[in-house]
């Protein structure tokens, strides 16, 4: 079942966001994936060094962030897959995001968002006001997706910026994935509150950006899962993987979820954010032992991970 099915399935539903949060009140938190701490939300056990990796759709790089302890070499870099041609690409900035042509990186610096040109290297600032962060793009390149962080003169949540024009509102409070390799519609996260203000988890929504309609999909308990972040979906759209704080693992870890399934599958333990080859059969990830935080590949067939960054490459 192809994930366009399972929208429509949950489309007769007909759960619209609003409603689970409605009259709710929200604090904004920066999150590692905005500010490049190496805290995420719980704190766990682990220095984040190489992550927000982000594999190009050709296949031939993968971009990601890495955290030093010397700040002029902190930033985002460009990494073969086969670990060769390491190379800082945009000192102190992160969230890289691959354009579909594989020809530029969206990313945030300052707090706003930026595209770089990669054969020529010119940037261009897209955002102008507020705290903005976790660019994606849509399938043909023409739209960018992104996160404004602070609640004060302007709403805070999944913002959207067609290039060239201005950007425009899409969701209270969300934190936007990436979209659909072939449709125009993204999950995002928003918190799952009760009525007296308790947090229970999270819930999962799917927003169709054609319709500017917004689907439930699913709940992500707290009792179950935590710092539920980082949705990357799956180059044929069939599935998408996450990162979370696993009251099974007991650790940061990367689930699993498929198309017609609303139960997450454990896919890499000891793992922190994580992103697909274009040939599906392939994650890059932070491995988040203590004693690691860099990049490592796995290969989904035979369930082997290789190191892909090292510390003598800084």
């Amino acid at each position: 079942m192809g994930f366009s099915k399972t929208y429509s399935i949950y489309g007769k539903a007909k759960q619209i966001a609003w409603v689970v949060l409605l009259g709710i009140m929200f604090t904004a938190c920066i999150t590692d994936e905005e500010e490049g701490s190496s805290c995420i939300d719980g704190c766990p056990n682990f220095l984040l060094i190489d992550y927000e990796p982000s594999w190009s759709p050709d296949g031939e790089w993968i971009a990601y962030l890495h955290v030093d302890s010397q700040p002029s070499h902190t930033g985002i870099y460009r990494i073969k897959p086969d670990g060769s041609e390491n190379t800082l690409l945009i000192p102190g900035a992160q969230n890289p995001s691959w354009s579909p042509d594989s020809k530029k990186l969206a990313y945030s610096l300052g707090a706003q968002i930026w595209v770089m040109e990669l054969e020529s290297g010119s940037t261009e600032q897209l955002t102008f006001e507020g705290r903005n962060f976790s660019p994606n793009w849509n399938p043909d390149g023409t739209i960018l997706l992104f996160r404004q962080s602070i609640c004060t003169n302007i709403p805070c949540g999944v913002w959207m910026m067609e290039i060239g024009k201005s950007p425009k509102f899409l969701v209270s409070y969300g934190t936007p994935s990436n979209f659909h390799p072939t449709q125009e519609l993204f999950v995002y996260r928003r918190s799952w509150v009760e009525s007296d203000g308790d947090v229970l988890g999270d819930s999962l929504f799917c927003y169709n950006v054609k319709e500017s309609e917004n689907v439930f999909v699913t709940t992500l308990s707290s009792s179950e899962f935590i710092s539920n972040k980082y949705f990357r979906f799956e180059k044929s759209g069939d599935s998408f993987l996450f990162s979370s704080f696993a009251i099974e693992t007991e650790a940061s870890s990367i689930f699993v979820m498929t198309n017609g399934n609303t139960k997450p599958q454990l896919l890499k333990a000891d793992a922190h954010t994580a992103d697909w080859a274009p040939d599906g059969r392939r994650i890059v990830y932070t491995n988040s032992n203590a004693d690691n935080g860099r990049l490592h590949i796995l290969d989904m067939g035979s369930n082997q991970s290789q190191q892909l960054t090292y510390d003598n490459q800084f």
